[in-house]
């Protein structure tokens, strides 16, 4: 089985698909393969599948560490290079890594940072977790090369930095989290949960040109941080969508709202405009 989980265009007009396979054959590539970490035909495999702005084939980077390794979501810069988060099992010790600010796959499954040169080899790769589980659901890349990454950890030492908006684990069950690392610098700029009475996951990112980040999900939590004057200020079902957004330090939310009914709602993707919409 192969599954396409993203998809992103670059400046110059090539398509970036990025998920999880059984398969390490030629079948995804007619120009040959790139082959990171160890491969197996019994677990899943990261793939990310390269098209040019016509369509033709360039290149397909497999990504991989003994046990199942899955991408959810894929970033482009302006010079070709590929961001991927997703989850990674515990049991894959042999996941590829470089200059990572974490080297040690810590949990029951950890989200994980990689970034790929224009040409699909490993520019940059770190596990992102706790001793529990984790998994990246979203990511946004912007000028400088620090990617933002958003999705739900388990795990009560996830890392956060000083000063971040919440460094306290709710007493639910999941948090969301939004982590923005420096690929260039190899530093964490800052990490911060994001939850509260209940589970909480953030599943889609989108960064700004002042470095602001806009995140969405679902909140099972009546008492989810929201705004001053958010457009809906009451949590109205058994699980709401919510829209935030968090300012360039991640020291503070700038605004944030609960987007929902009655009945379950999630929020699954999200993009950001000139104008701050």
């Amino acid at each position: 089985p192969i599954y396409a989980m993203a998809i992103d265009v670059d400046s110059a007009g090539c398509a970036y698909m990025a998920g999880y396979t059984w398969s390490t054959s030629q079948s995804l590539s007619a120009t040959g393969a790139i082959r990171l970490g160890t491969l197996t035909t019994t677990n899943y495999n990261i793939f990310v599948k390269k098209f040019d702005a016509l369509g033709g084939d360039e290149h397909t980077t497999y990504i991989g560490g003994n046990n199942d390794s899955r991408a959810y979501a894929i970033a482009s810069d302006a010079t070709g290079n590929v961001y991927l988060t997703g989850q990674t099992s515990a049991t894959s010790p042999s996941f590829p890594l470089k200059d990572a600010l974490y080297s040690t796959n810590r949990g029951n499954g950890d989200a994980f940072l990689t970034k790929l040169y224009a040409d699909g080899t490993l520019a940059y790769s770190t596990f992102l977790g706790g001793t529990k589980e984790d998994l990246g659901y979203g990511i946004a890349v912007d000028s400088s090369g620090s990617a933002y990454i958003t999705g739900f950890t388990y795990s009560l030492d996830f890392p956060r930095s000083a000063g971040a908006f919440c460094t306290t684990h709710s007493s639910g069950a999941m948090d969301a989290f939004i982590t923005k690392i420096n690929t260039e610098t190899k530093t964490l700029a800052y990490s911060t949960l994001l939850g509260r009475e209940n589970s909480n996951s953030g599943t889609a990112i989108a960064v700004d040109s002042s470095g602001s980040a806009y995140v969405t999900g679902w909140t099972y939590s009546s008492n989810f941080p929201v705004s001053t004057t958010p457009f809906q200020s009451i949590y109205r079902g058994m699980q709401d969508a919510f829209v935030l957004k968090l300012n360039a330090t991640g020291s503070a939310l700038t605004y944030s709202t609960f987007l929902g009914g009655t009945g379950a709602d999630v929020g699954m993707g999200i993009a950001v405009d000139s104008s701050g919409n």
